[in-house]
Order: C-alpha cells, then structure tokens, then sequence
C-alpha cells in the first residue's frame, strides 16, 4: 500500500475503508477490534464525523495502519498573504 497523503476527513475515511476491505474486515469486526460502535467506524468511513484523534487511532491500528508525520515536500501557499 502506497502513503497516503490526507488533506480531510473524506480522504481520511476512504483510506480506512480500504485498508479494512484489504483485511476482509467487517465494520462490526473493525469496532470490536478497536472499541468503538460499528456506527462510529461507518460515520468515520463515511468522512461525515469528526471522530477525535484517539478515536482514529484506535481504528487505524484495528486496520494496520499507523500514521507518520513528516515535513511537507512544499510548502502549501500562505491565505494570509
């Protein structure tokens, strides 16, 4: 699985959803792995929540992925210019 680079939830959601497709998991099973409601994991997927960070973190790793900060390649353009 190639890095994903995310700007928003959406993006955040669809990565989620993959990697959970690639595990063959249920959102039900995704819940019970991280403990949380299946209709959090779905609400996440779905980029229409804004799931705190533990939240996240905890279905990232149901999922096997991990996050990794890094420098940004370029630096966006400043709106306060």
């Amino acid at each position: 699985m190639a890095a994903i680079v995310l700007h928003d939830y959406a993006t955040l959601g669809r990565a989620l959803r993959d990697a959970r497709r690639r595990l063959q998991l249920s959102q039900t099973e995704v819940a019970a792995r991280s403990g949380v409601r299946q209709a959090t994991v779905s609400n996440i997927e779905q980029g229409v929540t804004r799931a705190t960070f533990a939240t996240v973190l905890r279905v990232m790793s149901a999922v096997e992925l991990e996050l990794v900060i890094q420098p940004r390649r370029t630096p966006p353009a400043s709106p306060w210019k």
